[in-house]
């Protein structure tokens, strides 16, 4: 009887191992959405990459940080460009970049950082499409 409890317990052990191993390898979304702002990134654009990290801060000077890790998971190289905005405490739209370019090559991570100019900046938004 105690065999088979073992047995038992080794298998559910076995289920949840496998279960978490399995989990941790799924692809993350595309698309990171947390409680400073959102990365906006079209649908086509998802199926290629990978946000896997946006911090924003700020920094001493007052001004905003935004850094974003950007995954190419392909076997291609990637152009994509960005565009940040940066609003206030009313969510009004203070201050915008130009489409900025960026390549990813394959199977690397980029960090795409962008500070606001503007010390009235309290959140952002990203767009991320392919670079034309």
């Amino acid at each position: 009887m105690k065999n088979d409890q073992w047995k038992m317990y080794l298998s559910v052990l076995c289920i949840v191992c496998v279960t978490a191993f399995m989990s941790s390898c799924a692809r993350k979304p595309a698309v990171v959405s947390n409680q400073w702002g959102q990365v906006n990134a079209t649908a086509m654009v998802q199926e290629f990459i990978q946000v896997t990290h946006v911090r924003v801060r700020t920094l001493d000077s007052g001004n905003l940080q935004v850094s974003l890790k950007v995954l190419n998971p392909t076997h291609n190289d990637i152009a994509l460009r960005c565009k940040f905005t940066f609003v206030d405490d009313g969510n009004f739209a203070i201050e915008e970049t130009s489409w900025m370019p960026y390549l990813i090559e394959r199977g690397m991570t980029v960090d795409i950082i962008e500070n606001s100019i503007s010390y009235q900046a309290k959140d952002f938004r990203v767009n991320i499409d392919f670079q034309e």
